[in-house]
């Protein structure tokens, strides 16, 4: 049952066109544009358009994910967030204008 062997393992060629379809994608090699830069949300919380002392928690920047306040780009479970997008979404939404 157990392998104690290394040498009997087979691994299997994939072909390039098939790696899309895989579940388990790793953050680091994600292509991304070079104008897109991709935060965790503890990135997001440390961005620095959020004055020191009024930053988000993290229990608030993930409610507004979940209830799509801000723009959130998700693959899989993981969920990750455009600093300038949501800076300019957050200005855009919630900026009272006069009468």
């Amino acid at each position: 049952m157990g392998h104690s062997d290394s040498s009997e393992w087979t691994f299997l060629q994939v072909p390039a066109d098939y790696l899309p379809k895989f579940r388990l994608i790793y953050i680091d090699t994600l292509p991304t544009h070079p104008s897109q830069n991709l935060l965790t949300i503890q990135g997001l919380q440390n961005a620095a358009f959020w004055p020191p002392e009024r930053r988000p928690s993290l229990r608030t920047l993930r409610e507004w994910s979940r209830l799509r306040k801000i723009p959130v780009v998700k693959i899989g479970k993981f969920c990750l967030y455009n600093a300038e997008e949501v800076r300019a979404h957050l200005q855009s939404a919630f900026t009272v204008k006069p009468r």
